[in-house]
C-alpha cells in the first residue's frame, strides 16, 4: 500500500501544482456530485444524502479536482461517500501518519482520495489513466 500512497502524493502534486484555486461555500456534498460527473465518474443517487455545508477551495486540472475544506470534516465526507459507494480502500498513510482513503476507478469511475486534513479534509477526484 505505501507503493499505492507515494503514486497518489506524485498525482496530487501534478493536480494542484500550478492550478487556479478557486474558492466557494454551500453543499460541498452536491459539489462533490458535479465534479465526480465531471471527471467522468458514475453517480448513483441513494434515497437521500447528508447535507455537507461549508466552505472549500479547489483546483481543476487535465488529471483531475482537488478539493480542500476546513469546515466540513473528513467524517462527514467518509459518510457521504459510503452512502454512495459503500465502504472505502485504506490507501496507506500521508506523511503525516493520517490513513487516506480511496473510493477505486472500479467502483466509481474515477478515484476519490481523501484525508484529514487539519480539523478538515482533502479530497482528489482523478480521473482514470489512461496507459498505452
Amino acid at each position: 500500500m505505501n507503493k499505492l500512497a507515494g503514486i497518489f502524493l506524485i498525482l496530487l502534486g501534478i493536480l494542484v501544482g500550478g492550478c487556479a484555486i478557486h474558492q466557494s461555500s454551500g453543499d460541498l456534498g452536491h459539489f462533490l456530485i458535479l465534479k465526480i460527473a465531471a471527471n467522468g465518474g458514475k453517480v448513483p443517487t441513494p434515497h437521500s444524502l447528508p447535507q455537507l455545508v461549508g466552505k472549500w477551495s479547489y483546483s481543476d486540472e487535465n488529471l483531475g479536482t482537488a478539493i480542500t475544506s476546513d469546515n466540513v470534516t473528513l467524517e462527514q465526507v467518509d459518510s457521504f461517500l459510503r452512502a454512495i459507494y459503500g465502504a472505502p480502500s485504506e490507501g496507506g498513510k500521508t506523511p503525516a501518519g493520517d490513513v487516506q482513503w480511496v473510493v477505486p476507478a472500479k467502483t466509481a469511475g474515477v478515484s476519490i482520495w481523501y484525508y484529514r486534513k487539519g480539523n478538515g479534509v482533502q479530497i482528489s477526484i482523478l480521473k482514470p489513466l489512461k496507459l498505452q
